[in-house]
């Protein structure tokens, strides 16, 4: 038996993150509000070819993919 685990999460209904569209803003407006959320949650990113689309972990994921 291997010595490394694997663990496969599907987060189907957005419990370990949530993807903010920045849809129906202005380009400002999108760009301030996506600013925002990366330096409110530094751990967030966005999609390569799409900046109006943020990922935001939720708050104690970090320690759930530690713990598991």
């Amino acid at each position: 038996m291997s010595s490394h685990r694997k663990l496969l999460v599907l987060d189907v209904d957005n419990t370990l993150v949530h993807t903010v569209l920045l849809t129906g803003l202005s380009d400002y407006e999108a760009g301030l509000y996506r600013d925002l959320l990366l330096r409110t949650f530094p751990d967030s990113s966005c999609f390569r070819d799409e900046d109006r689309a943020v990922i935001v972990p939720r708050p104690n994921l970090s320690i759930f993919l530690e713990f598991a």
